[in-house]
């Protein structure tokens, strides 16, 4: 089994190219541009949605077939032309060149994956099935968003705010580590519990109200 680094990429004003003009290349560059990327797309013709986006000056657009030398200036690559043969070319292009390369649909031509994201406020939960099982990894994300509420995103504010403090207060990491557990853990747990238990359909005893097992 090959164990995947986690990581989130800070890439607010870094050069992204997306080689592809379809649908599939519009939802990589939508969730890039609210990254902050700069994004060229290449290709000869385009969806519309994304002649919307050059149309507004959003992104920068290249009308014309991937070409050798394309990624010189990028730091990540998105390869979503639909054709193997160019997919691989980019492939190979990125890997020469250390790039971070996502050939979509296409796990063995990737060094890094894009994952489902749950997002509210400050808090991200990815969701990764390795490429494999993409639409597993959105359904559990749907998931996550039923039983997570709003009040995860004031939760991560107060625990900042609370941490920040305790710099002060407490020299040692352990000790402040420990303080924050002591303070949070139950509290948190008690608070957050009853919406749990509402929105999963549990009984108080702790069977689901509309699937138990007879």
């Amino acid at each position: 089994m090959n164990v995947l680094y986690p990581i989130f990429l800070k890439l607010k004003d870094k050069p992204v190219i997306v080689v592809g003009g379809g649908k599939v290349a519009y939802r990589k560059v939508k969730s890039l541009l609210n990254a902050g990327a700069k994004i060229t797309v290449v290709s000869p013709e385009l969806d519309q949605d994304l002649r919307d986006l050059v149309e507004g000056d959003k992104i920068t657009y290249l009308q014309r077939e991937y070409q050798a030398g394309d990624l010189k200036n990028a730091c990540l690559v998105i390869a979503a032309t639909g054709d193997q043969r160019v997919n691989r070319q980019i492939w190979q292009e990125a890997e020469r060149k250390n790039l971070l390369v996502n050939v979509v649909d296409d796990p063995e031509q990737c060094n890094f994956y894009v994952p489902a994201v749950y997002r509210n406020g400050d808090l991200s939960i990815a969701i990764s099935t390795q490429g494999k099982a993409p639409l597993l990894a959105k359904f559990i994300r749907q998931y996550l968003e039923k039983i997570l509420d709003n009040g995860f995103a004031q939760v991560v504010e107060l625990v900042a705010r609370r941490r920040e403090q305790l710099k002060r207060e407490l020299p040692h990491d352990a000790d402040r580590r420990q303080l924050l557990l002591k303070e949070f853990t139950d509290k948190m747990i008690k608070e957050l519990e009853i919406d749990f238990i509402e929105v999963c359909g549990i009984n108080d005893s702790g069977q689901d109200e509309q699937n138990h097992l007879s």
